[in-house]
């Protein structure tokens, strides 16, 4: 779905669009960003309606919930955000009322730094509704 949306050129044609994609992970990420940019820098001629790399498509308009979260430690956490070079995509999630929802105590490290947490668990979702909902929260 996320390929789809930036090879179709719907980030294009919606410039205020902002995505949110939930239970999907997001592990994966810096390796399709880092492959996406690389196909679309070769093979840019077949999609001319996408305007720039799809990173940054993704990284300026996409969050990720946490919810699954891939039982990261702090130090993976901090390897990620630095491999993606922004710590402004995740966004908390608990999957509540299922059995195995995620508290946030339990799914985002104690460990981390307290600005850094904040983020995640509620600066960079704040962000994206305030954006959506044009107003300032």
């Amino acid at each position: 779905m996320l390929t789809s949306l930036v090879c179709n050129g719907v980030f294009d044609k919606f410039p205020e669009l902002q995505f949110a994609i939930i239970e999907s992970g997001f592990s994966w990420l810096p390796h399709l960003l880092w492959r996406f940019d690389q196909n679309y820098r070769s093979l840019h001629l077949e999609i001319p309606w996408v305007k720039q790399l799809p990173s940054k498509h993704i990284l300026e308009r996409v969050k990720f919930s946490t919810q699954p979260t891939e039982d990261f430690s702090a130090a993976n956490w901090l390897r990620l955000i630095d491999m993606l070079g922004t710590d402004r995509l995740f966004v908390f999630s608990t999957d509540y009322p299922h059995w195995d929802f995620d508290a946030p105590e339990e799914s985002i490290p104690a460990e981390l730094p307290a600005d850094l947490r904040r983020r995640i668990l509620y600066e960079n979702a704040r962000d994206l509704y305030a954006r959506k909902l044009g107003a300032d929260l």
